[in-house]
């Protein structure tokens, strides 16, 4: 391996010093060019061909370490080693910050120390250019990722666009917020040509990106599970779980699907429960809230599951509200979660008569309640009103 080394030295016996000891290295051998002014050593680098520079800091063109900079402006691949007097020492280190690979001190050389000050300064070279061009390749994946994180956003967005606002039977609002860009939670209100309304809200395991991969294979599931058996839960959610049983092989849902089913003075709501937390049902008579429970199994982990159905009797101004888990298991600085037991009295602490308003002070008390500490999971959260 042959070097080829620049030395920008105007004192011709420091030069000869450097000369004499490295004409006898072999491994590597040293192809020396002299120059003793920075012009000139400025002329021979734009010319090419040179590996590494030996920089006396003291030039008569030059002073302090304005050649370094104006060597590292037009050439800031190549690797520098500082030369300086006994008396500059802070200069080198000063040197380093600035861009040099290492320095030297005149009079302390000796052959092996500058051979492996040049290998050393060429290996860091080379480290950093390395290092750049992952960084680059990091920055451009980080690009890619950031525009593929904006798309998976518009197509999410769309999947949980929901225009069912009000009617004049019912009154529907939510609340969304993903964990990260693109959340794991799924919703969905979908009027039946039986009569009525389907109501759907699932969580994939986790959040993010692999969660957030499952819902256009959950989304078209539950659109083929509603045109089959959008007024019958129960069947709704075995059909629903043998779907999803092919694709599963990491991740499982928790879901709650209801029918909803009006008459002349209230409606009647009719759900299954795949593993998902309780819906609460606010009573307008009473102002209490209650949790709702029927017995199922998580969606997509094992096969030929039942899924029992639960029905309750709305009267106008009752509301039933269905959430994710994001919301009982929001936890405090302290690890305090909010508590699955505890829904109940959240909705019964909102009650409202606005239902928006309604949730968003339930909103208000989960972040109350988590502080400084920001949520750690997606977070639904649906309010259905009976008029």
């Amino acid at each position: 391996m042959e070097i080829h080394l620049l030395v920008i030295e105007d004192n011709p016996a420091d030069f000869r010093l450097v000369q004499v000891m490295l004409e006898g290295c072999e491994s590597p051998s040293f192809s020396i060019v002299h120059a003793c002014l920075l012009e000139e050593g400025l002329e021979t680098l734009a010319a090419g061909c040179q590996d590494a520079l030996l920089l006396d800091i003291g030039l008569p063109d030059s002073r302090g370490l304005e050649g370094l900079e104006r060597i590292l402006a037009a050439h800031p691949a190549l690797p520098v080693v500082i030369l300086t007097g006994a008396d500059d020492e802070s200069l080198g280190m000063d040197a380093i910050s600035r861009g040099a690979s290492d320095y030297l001190v005149k009079g302390a050389i000796e052959t092996n120390l500058l051979v492996r000050s040049l290998r050393y300064a060429m290996e860091r070279k080379r480290l950093e250019a390395e290092l750049r061009e992952s960084e680059d390749k990091l920055r451009r994946k980080n690009t890619e990722m950031e525009a593929d994180l904006h798309i998976a956003q518009v197509v999410q967005r769309k999947f949980l666009r929901q225009r069912f606002g009000s009617s004049d039977r019912i009154t529907i609002e939510y609340r969304h917020l993903p964990h990260s860009a693109v959340g794991g939670d799924f919703f969905s209100f979908t009027p039946l040509h039986e009569g009525g309304l389907g109501v759907f809200v699932g969580d994939v395991v986790g959040h993010g990106i692999s969660a957030a991969l499952f819902l256009s294979l959950l989304k078209s599931a539950t659109d083929r599970a509603c045109r089959a058996h959008g007024t019958e839960p129960g069947q709704y959610m075995r059909l629903l779980n043998d779907e999803l049983l092919e694709y599963m092989d990491f991740n499982f849902i928790t879901a709650v699907y209801g029918h909803l089913r009006f008459f002349s003075e209230g409606a009647e709501f009719t759900f299954s429960n795949a593993g998902h937390p309780m819906p609460a049902l606010y009573r307008r008579s009473s102002r209490k809230a209650q949790l709702l429970g029927a017995a199922g199994t998580i969606l997509g982990a094992l096969p030929d599951r039942h899924y029992e159905e639960s029905t309750v009797r709305l009267d106008r101004g009752d509301r039933i509200f269905l959430y994710t888990d994001g919301i009982p298991e929001a936890r405090n600085g302290k690890g305090g979660l909010i508590g699955f037991d505890e829904m109940s009295g959240l909705v019964e602490g909102a009650d409202l008569p606005d239902l928006s308003e309604t949730l968003d002070l339930i909103m208000k008390e989960v972040y109350s309640h988590i502080g400084e500490y920001g949520i750690d999971d997606d977070i639904v959260l649906i309010g259905i009103e009976i008029r």
